[in-house]
């Protein structure tokens, strides 16, 4: 991260050397992908990627939740592709961004927690594949520490996110930048957006702080400050649990507000037509679903159960993409292939996801696929549960989920049981054993990678970072 008076940091590169390595990694992708043929004319000249932080797909309307937390995605929906089933490929902020930018899975791109860098600072990403076609690409990130430069993301002309002693941006802060940044655009652009809300602590303003709740009351300290690891029989008023999740739709509402904003703010931008606009998000969100089988209270990072891996994913092209439902589970290490395959059709693009780009300008579905999931490393030893690797195989409609340090095998029907609540390792042993060794397997081809990635220039400013984001609890 770069420090500037100016609201949006531009990157300038002094170092010489890295300036000849950059150069020769675009002259080779030249060389090698065929940019030189590369046909803007039928391509976006308009890309916004929204991520929003802590999201799962279940509590918005526009996937049919009973609450109208996102009326204006709910609209923007039905004019484009809306993917019932898409996985996060680990429920902590910056492993799951990673992928979303890349289309590698965290064992490959080496972010398994949050603070850590890519394993390979010139592998490519979404961001230098729109570089070399001509793209500006910026980043404006709301928490502190997901800045494309220090995480080793290649790809970004432009990149802001925020310093101590800021921790993070509020909605209306970031689309401050955003906009202001579109207002200045004249080429071909590619916008990344990162909204922090719902985010914990679950503190939205009026009007949404009381708009899901029956009573209102003037003290929400107890609904903010909400536990993460229980312990054994803690108990949990069902109000308070009630409470906490109106707090938490009310925060996916000011969300839905600024995607709005944004999404209006792209149309109005120059070059003038409809951009290619993508809404995902990074993970979902535990409300108190496990607190008796697992000991897991309000957060995210520890499980892979639905609540915590199913996350909406949006898009829309106005004339290009067709409006439609998908069913087909596929996973978010899909999003760049896709938009790389909608800039520069029929390409083969180095990722571990594939392009469903040919479902969304349908009609169709994407070809079923397996997928794989798994949780973040913990360095911490107070649970027992936290001192092993837990991962996740999705084979729809199986899901079969293992943490093998403490014995954990849960298998799961996920037409017959979307919320999991019914375990059927025993009572399905074929199928068992079947994922068990599909999961084995991918592990032994995904071994861990180092945790410690190649220094950068920001070591000391990204030590003081982490050392908040440890306070807050987003790195053990």
């Amino acid at each position: 991260m770069i420090r500037s008076k100016q609201p949006l940091r531009r990157r300038v590169i002094a170092a010489s050397t890295r300036f000849l390595v950059t150069l020769a990694v675009a002259v080779m992708a030249v060389a090698t992908n065929g940019c030189d043929r590369f046909d803007s004319s039928n391509a976006p000249a308009k890309i916004l990627l929204v991520s929003i932080d802590t999201t799962r797909a279940d509590r918005l309307s526009a996937y049919g939740y009973r609450r109208p937390t996102t009326p204006f995605l709910q609209r923007l929906a039905k004019r484009g592709v809306r993917v019932d089933n898409a996985f996060a490929v680990m429920p902590t902020t910056d492993p799951s961004h990673t992928s979303i930018l890349t289309g590698q899975y965290p064992r490959t791109h080496g972010i398994m927690r949050n603070a850590a860098r890519r394993s390979d600072a010139d592998a490519p990403s979404l961001g230098t594949f729109l570089q070399e076609r001509g793209y500006r690409t910026a980043a404006i990130t709301a928490r502190i520490g997901l800045d494309p430069e220090p995480r080793l993301i290649a790809g970004f002309d432009e990149s802001d996110a925020p310093h101590l002693p800021k921790k993070w941006r509020t909605a209306d802060e970031v689309l401050h930048l955003a906009t202001k940044w579109l207002a200045e655009r004249e080429g071909r652009w590619f916008l990344w957006v990162h909204l922090w809300e719902p985010h914990l602590p679950y503190d939205p303003k009026q009007p949404f702080r009381d708009r899901f709740i029956k009573r209102p009351t003037r003290d929400y300290t107890l609904y903010t400050e909400l536990e993460r690891f229980l312990e054994p029989d803690t108990p949990l008023k069902e109000s308070a649990i009630l409470r906490a999740r109106s707090l938490y739709d009310g925060e996916i509402a000011v969300s839905d507000r600024a995607v709005q904003r944004l999404v209006n703010a792209a149309y109005k931008a120059e070059p003038k037509g409809a951009p290619l606009v993508m809404i995902v998000s990074d993970h979902g969100e535990s409300l108190a679903e496990r607190r008796t089988t697992r000991q897991i209270g309000f957060g995210h990072g520890v499980l892979l159960y639905n609540e915590t891996v199913r996350v909406p994913w949006v898009t829309v092209w106005d004339d290009h993409v067709k409006p439609s439902v998908l069913e087909t589970p596929v996973s978010l290490v899909d999003l760049a292939p896709t938009v790389m395959d909608l800039v520069e059709p029929g390409r083969a693009y180095e990722t571990e996801g594939r392009s469903i780009a040919e479902a969304f300008l349908g009609p169709g579905e994407p070809e079923p696929r397996t997928f794989y999931l798994e949780r973040r490393l913990f360095s911490s030893k107070f649970r027992d549960d936290l001192q092993y690797p837990e991962t996740a195989v999705v084979d729809y409609p199986w899901k079969f989920i293992e943490n093998e340090g403490i014995g954990l095998r849960e298998l799961y029907h996920l037409v017959r049981d979307p919320l999991e609540q019914v375990n059927l390792f025993e009572a399905e042993p074929e199928s068992a054993r079947r994922l068990t060794g599909m999961l084995k397997e991918w592990r032994a081809q995904h071994p861990l990678p180092p945790q410690k990635g190649p220094k950068t220039r920001l070591a000391e400013q990204e030590a003081r970072e982490r050392a908040e984001l440890r306070s807050l609890g987003y790195i053990d």
